[in-house]
């Protein structure tokens, strides 16, 4: 066995820093901690170690203390021995495990889909420290329903030296201030846990605290397990580490802990696991860094050489925790890129002002974009430009609300409208807030309103105008039936009265008018019923040819009254497109401008020109007669005989509406005015303004 004096320079070659100091200076350090801490024996105290030092010496307590230096993490156990008024203080680079830690939250955070599948507890409070959410691990380890714990103030949850040392971080978390520390909770059933939290305060856009979200890790069974980690801080012989110096054959010296790992023993031969990485370490005087799995467990083994010495030091750590929280971030990552890439939706995470953090595949195949064009551009680029600025103003919204859903429409770069609804939810993503936006393709739904509003209205239309036509039909045949019914009883009462022949004549014209006045109702009917038809069917038609004929069968009909119509026309080319249709426009509204005539002579001057509206050149038609005109308040009524409305009026109401749906199938607009303005006693002036079509013939 090596003596006593060889077993001490240990802490010399140990890789980490290694001191025993007072309350006042340094007693030792190693040639590692005074690279790292620029100290050297005999120096006082730094700042830094002062308070700890004399709590652990005063109270006897293990003190535990972690401190950033060069931009890495060391954590320094700090071990008292009282009787001898001295620390032993032993130093560890825990960089790579608070990295891996740091990677884990971040994954956890940035990945919320998983939040449910966490392996830490998630507690958040509100701003008065009342409980707003525990995912299921968290309810776990208090032994609650998730249910059971919300609502409750974060005090039920902990003793009254817990509830002091609670109301202070309370205080640290309103000023803002992020930070981990160990607490102490009362589980349901009374008994303690310990953990560890890393809390964060929440805040809303203005600043004002609104709460607070902690990360809980369970540490109860290193707590419990107290002796060893008070072991951590002693030198190589009470180190809870696999310790060890060797030759390239055997073993010079082992602690408890290697003898138990390797089943070795001082002069035993190398481990299998370590022989060849030794034997390097030692022939090329080059320090190892491996990692072995061990059973259920993997070390970390520092191997370093002593020059000229033909042996090494052997330093070892239990590294599973930190290869199980690797091995997690990246199921977190595989999990989450498999979820994000693969979904049926296109995904999106955008910052506050609409800037993309990422994008999945779907997002770019959809919009015909590349990955790189997207993430340089922002969200408005891609919406309807008008809605651009209103679209991020509802995404937006998630942030107050949590999550929020809209229908928009996004533009394709071949110009496509894509209509989608998008469910957005505020996050956090790398600790910055965000909104993550999930947009599905709503083009077929859409289609489908379309369509059924389109068969709905198609219906109600057709249902409408079925039981207008009925109406119309009912109400002017029963007016035509008891007009032909009066002449006939009249005509019975003179059968026997020769001087009555006169009367008996007068009241044939009427039932021949009456006959005749049916046949137009149905002929109108029959046409109003088909006028959809028509309207497909228009082509050029020459206004005046048609107008002629029109005049002639009007004067052939009104042959027994005095009637005169002057037609003044600038030109004699007028086209527009038209139908059949066309005359018996002009039929109806100088039909009314006699039936509607109390004078001996009735006078009607139809004035045809062209003007121009709205870049359009239409052909204008006024017919002006001298009757008895039509006040201010039927102006409009007079062409409304709608689907759901029967008029009682003289005459069989179906004329006007019949010609104000005609002139609109030829994209025209039909009103009438007073002949003479203000007076609507001296006659009436119906104009008509339809587009007119270049006639190249």
């Amino acid at each position: 066995m090596k003596n006593l004096e060889d077993l001490a320079k240990f802490p010399s070659e140990n890789p980490n820093p290694v001191l025993r100091a007072t309350k006042n200076e340094i007693r030792y350090i190693n040639k590692v901690g005074e690279s790292l801490l620029s100290l050297k024996e005999g120096d006082k105290i730094p700042k830094i170690f002062q308070n700890d030092i004399s709590e652990a010496l005063d109270k006897n307590i293990l003190k535990t203390l972690e401190i950033d230096i060069d931009k890495l993490n060391y954590v320094f156990e700090i071990s008292p021995i009282r009787k001898e008024g001295y620390v032993n203080i032993y130093g560890r680079n825990i960089t790579e495990r608070k990295m891996a830690e740091q990677k884990l939250k971040e994954s956890e955070k940035k990945y919320r889909t998983l939040i449910e599948n966490a392996q830490e507890g998630i507690w958040t409070i509100d701003e008065n420290s009342i409980t707003s959410f525990v995912n299921p691990r968290m309810a776990e380890m208090l032994g609650y329903a998730q249910d059971e714990m919300l609502g409750k103030h974060l005090f039920d949850f902990m003793d009254e030296n817990g509830i002091e040392i609670a109301k202070r971080n309370l205080e640290r978390r309103k000023q803002g201030i992020e930070e981990q520390h160990d607490f102490e909770f009362l589980k349901k059933s009374g008994t303690r846990i310990y953990a560890i939290l890393e809390t964060s305060p929440l805040s809303d856009e203005e600043g004002n605290y609104k709460g607070a979200v902690a990360f809980v890790s369970d540490i109860t069974m290193r707590k419990t397990a107290e002796k060893t980690i008070l072991n951590l801080a002693k030198f190589p012989s009470e180190n809870p580490f696999p310790v060890l110096r060797a030759t390239k054959e055997n073993i010079l010296y082992t602690n408890k802990a290697a003898e138990d790992l390797f089943s070795i023993k001082e002069g035993s031969r190398l481990p299998q696991e370590l022989l060849e990485w030794i034997n390097q370490a030692i022939d090329l005087d080059t320090p190892r860094l491996v990692e072995v799995d061990i059973g259920d467990k993997t070390f970390s083994f520092n191997i370093l050489a002593i020059k000229n010495q033909d042996y090494a030091n052997i330093y070892g750590r239990d590294i599973t925790e930190r290869k199980t929280a690797e091995e997690k971030i990246r199921e977190s990552e595989r999990k989450y890129r498999l979820l994000f890439e693969n979904a049926n939706d296109a995904i999106s995470i955008l910052d506050l002002e609409g800037n993309f953090f990422e994008v999945n595949n779907l997002y770019c195949t959809r919009l015909g974009y590349t990955r790189e064009e997207i993430m340089k551009s922002n969200v408005r680029y891609f919406e309807i430009p008008e809605y651009a600025d209103l679209v991020l103003g509802r995404l937006l919204d998630a942030k107050e609300k949590g999550f929020n859903v809209i229908e928009t429409a996004h533009m394709a770069k071949d110009g496509r409208i894509i209509p989608v609804e998008i469910s957005c939810r505020s996050i956090l993503y790398n600790k910055k807030p965000a909104i993550l936006t999930i947009a599905r393709d709503i083009t077929e739904r859409k289609s489908a309103e379309i369509k059924l509003k389109k068969s709905e209205a198609t219906y109600r239309e057709a249902y409408n105008r079925a039981e207008f036509y009925k109406d119309i039909f009912t109400h002017d045949i029963n007016n035509i039936l008891q007009n032909i019914s009066n002449g006939i009883q009249l005509n019975e009462m003179y059968l026997n009265k020769p001087d009555k022949s006169e009367k008996v004549r007068r009241n044939i014209n009427i039932i021949k008018k009456q006959v005749k006045r049916g046949g137009t109702l149905v002929s109108n009917i029959r046409k109003l019923s088909k006028l959809t038809e028509f309207e497909s069917k228009l082509h050029n038609t020459d206004l005046l040819d048609v107008l002629n004929k029109s005049v002639s069968y009007i004067e052939n009909t009104f042959a027994d009254r005095n009637v005169k119509i002057q037609v003044e026309v600038n030109e004699n080319n007028y086209f527009i497109q038209a139908n059949e249709l066309l005359e018996d426009i002009f039929d109806n509204i100088l039909t009314n401008s006699i039936n509607y005539n109390e004078k001996d002579n009735i006078e009607i001057s139809i004035k045809i020109s062209r003007e121009l509206e709205d870049n359009i050149n239409k052909v204008k038609m006024q017919f002006i007669d001298n009757g008895i005109g039509i006040t201010n308040e039927r102006k409009q009524q007079i062409f409304e005989r709608g689907y759901s409305e029967i008029t009682s009026v003289h005459g069989m109401g179906l004329g006007l509406s019949l010609v104000k749906k005609i002139v609109e199938s030829y994209h025209g607009e039909i009103w009438v005015e007073d002949r003479v303005k203000g007076d609507y006693t001296k006659g009436s002036n119906f104009i008509l303004l339809i587009p007119e079509v270049v006639h190249n013939g």
